[in-house]
């Protein structure tokens, strides 16, 4: 069942509407100038992010994650162009600046994240040195390195947070923030977005995995409340 989630075509008809297009050639003319740096780039949206930018023949891109078979993975995938996997985790502070002013990226995906709410929630230190300790350390070595845009993945959790991991988006964005202004009251350009992810088919960690594999077991599915309304998009709509 959870084979449904990587056909485009499948997705597509649950979604009930085609995936939304943008106009590459404008994305294009943005990232072929600029070096990219995305965080997470062993995981789907980061993996997928990876593929956009090599496709688009962004000027250099560096894939950093602290799984070595994430990045194996990656690698192997024979992306096109100036591709460099960095083997680091985001919770190293020293190790994250030395890999960014290495790398001098025009700009920064911060995709990695602990995503699974019940987990966070068992564990929650681990979610804020991940979640939270892990952005400031992405965004204050990008600050270091001289980076002109800064874009991190958060979710729709952060709006009136529930969870351990919907509280650390929040309070991430509000760090980030936060410190934009303060950069921008010293006079520094770099610019800060934040943008909230729903449900994306076909992620790590996506509910529509746990309802394909609850149909494959013959059910119950296990929806929180009957009114429930759950938004979804494709990977590619989502990068």
């Amino acid at each position: 069942m959870t084979m449904i989630l990587k056909d485009r075509a499948a997705v597509a008809r649950v979604l009930g509407r085609e995936p939304r297009l943008l106009d590459m050639d404008r994305v294009r003319r943005f990232t072929s100038i600029r070096r990219f740096l995305v965080t997470g780039a062993g995981g789907s949206i980061g993996l997928e992010a990876c593929r956009q930018l090599s496709s688009m023949g962004c000027g250099r891109l560096a894939a950093l994650d602290h799984s070595d078979h994430a990045l194996i993975d990656l690698m192997t995938e024979r992306l096109d162009g100036d591709v460099r996997e960095i083997l680091c985790d985001v919770r190293d502070r020293n190790r994250l600046s030395v890999a960014f002013e290495k790398s001098k990226p025009s700009v920064v995906i911060h995709a990695a994240a602990l995503k699974h709410v019940h987990m966070g929630d068992r564990h929650p230190a681990e979610s804020v040195l991940t979640n939270l300790v892990g952005v400031r350390n992405a965004f204050e070595a990008a600050v270091e390195a001289g980076a002109e845009t800064f874009v991190f993945v958060s979710s729709d959790k952060a709006a009136a947070p529930t969870s351990i991991m919907g509280a650390c988006k929040r309070l991430a964005e509000l760090y980030l923030e936060g410190r934009r202004r303060e950069l921008v009251a010293t006079g520094h350009r770099l610019r800060v977005v934040s943008v909230r992810f729903g449900n994306v088919f076909g992620s790590q960690g996506s509910v529509a995995e746990v309802f394909c594999r609850q149909i494959a077991a013959g059910g119950p599915i296990t929806v929180t409340h009957r009114d429930m309304s759950r938004f979804f998009m494709t990977i590619e709509e989502a990068v």
